[in-house]
């Protein structure tokens, strides 16, 4: 430490902060939100717990009830918060937890329709509107279980899937990565 240190202070003029300036190995460090990982073959990137968990928290701030905004309007605005993150995450290998932050999106925005939704009449209305069966839309706007159970149920999974998510504007962070990996090898 006391070499590299000097080396980096004296040869190349730079300022050491002594504080953040560890010595570790690297799956048990992080760096501006990266972590490494060993596969049998080379030394992977991955993001650490930190920017997982603070992305999470932004999601579900986004998406609470608390905000008077439309959900189409949440959804948009949450649009660019997830382009950002993607952009700069995205020498990770992000594929997997692209489609775990997809899942909790989906789950968040299907329960805030199902409270916006709050009378009987409205939800049955909705859910014909959606091509569900008068029949089933009965059967399911009586359902006993509370928002976030609805939201993971068949009645918000089979009328508020992911096609039709789609096509009301949720953003989807799989997407995203998968287009920058486009654009990325049409550079090259």
């Amino acid at each position: 430490m006391s070499s590299i240190t000097k080396y980096i202070e004296e040869d190349l003029i730079l300022q050491v902060n002594h504080e953040k300036s560890k010595i570790s190995r690297p799956v048990k460090s992080t760096l501006l939100g990266f972590s490494f990982y060993k596969t049998k073959k080379a030394w992977r990137i991955r993001i650490a717990e930190k920017p997982l968990e603070k992305i999470k928290g932004t999601i579900r701030k986004r998406l609470s009830r608390n905000t008077a905004q439309q959900v189409e309007t949440k959804m948009r605005e949450l649009s660019e918060v997830i382009t950002g993150w993607v952009q700069y995450f995205q020498i990770a290998d992000l594929k997997s937890w692209c489609m775990k932050l997809d899942e909790l999106l989906r789950s968040r925005v299907r329960k805030l329709f199902w409270q916006k939704w709050q009378k009987t009449k409205t939800r049955l209305r909705n859910l014909i509107k959606l091509d569900i069966p008068k029949w089933r839309a009965y059967q399911w706007v009586n359902t006993s279980k509370g928002a976030c159970r609805t939201a993971h149920s068949p009645i918000m999974m089979q009328s508020l899937n992911n096609a039709v998510l789609h096509k009301k504007g949720l953003p989807s962070f799989y997407q995203t990565y998968r287009n920058n990996l486009e654009v990325q090898l049409k550079l090259f």
